[in-house]
């Protein structure tokens, strides 16, 4: 298969889905729903234990508050620390479909079969991503700065007073200048961090694209090889790649669409529509709708979709 032969390749990919062992929109339900479910289960948890926090106050309390609160903090770390592992599994599931192997539930787990070089991998793009992230506020506080005399303006008493005094806190003097100055003064850093970034991400994105499927596919490889190994299998692919997603748009405009629900109870308070119950109620009823709302769509069109990326990747 080729890459470039998009009409191909979800042609490929649908006679796969057709003839997989297991059937591909329940494997997406679940692996969906198991992500939907437990966010669920903690928010409501959460819900209850800032119930049980509120109603402990007092002295006597101080004890039993910071328990609940521990409780709570730790639940919704584990869940973020956990749940990156569940989500690639479903990559490594769609491959089996496309190379019609055993495809099951057992396949989803494959993240945590792998637990060390996807952390590892996880880590290292996150460092990567965060060291860029510098580097573009760098440079764009560099150019904003020659191009922006207003903030020069504005950050040089803070300059002098701390030559004055060494000692004294950036952040204070700082805090002194009006807010909506400092924001106006600093657009066009912002501006161009925006656009720098951005640019970054996007070829970065498109670089790493194939690394996941790499820690999950080869059991020998590590995560700095599968990183090295994506950028030479994207290598002149990644326009195609970017075709290949336009080719999906109507399932990304879909999920921007869906997201906006996920918003429901704060765009409601914007709009000034009070809430027919209180706030955590209503947000845990606003989420279980963008939930299903979530799992309806990837139900009908996520297996299609990885499954033609799962084929994407094995063609090269």
């Amino acid at each position: 298969m080729d890459i470039r032969d998009r009409v191909g390749l979800k042609q490929r990919a649908a006679q796969l889905l057709q003839t997989a062992s297991y059937d591909p929109k329940k494997l997406t339900l679940l692996h969906g729903a198991v992500i939907i479910g437990l966010s669920l289960l903690i928010s409501l948890i959460s819900v209850l234990l800032s119930y049980g926090i509120d109603s402990t106050g007092g002295l006597g309390g101080i004890g039993t508050r910071n328990l609940l609160e521990t409780l709570q903090s730790m639940l919704q770390l584990a869940y973020s620390l956990l749940m990156p592992f569940w989500q690639v599994g479903i990559l490594f599931a769609f491959l089996c479909v496309i190379r019609q192997q055993a495809a099951g539930p057992h396949t989803l787990l494959r993240g945590f079969h792998r637990f060390g070089p996807v952390l590892r991998l996880m880590l290292t793009e996150g460092i990567v991503y965060f060291l860029l992230a510098m580097a573009c506020a760098y440079v764009s506080s560099f150019l904003a700065m020659g191009f922006s005399t207003r903030l020069y303006t504005l950050l040089e008493p803070v300059a002098m007073a701390m030559m004055e005094d060494p000692n004294a806190d950036p952040y204070i003097l700082i805090e002194q200048i009006p807010i909506d100055q400092l924001l106006q003064a600093m657009a066009p850093m912002l501006l161009v961090f925006a656009v720098l970034y951005l640019a970054v991400l996007v070829f970065l994105g498109y670089r790493l694209r194939f690394a996941n499927y790499l820690v999950l596919d080869e059991p020998g490889l590590g995560a700095f090889a599968a990183i090295g190994k994506s950028f030479q299998l994207t290598r002149g692919n990644c326009m195609a790649l970017f075709r290949l997603d336009l080719s999906f748009w109507v399932y990304y405009a879909l999920q921007v669409v869906v997201s906006v629900v996920a918003y429901l109870d704060s765009l409601l308070a914007i709009m000034g529509i009070g809430l027919p119950m209180d706030a955590p109620w209503f947000s845990l009823i606003v989420y279980g709708i963008y939930g299903a709302c979530v799992l309806a769509l990837d139900y009908f069109m996520r297996p299609q979709i990885e499954a033609t990326y799962a084929l994407a990747y094995d063609s090269l």
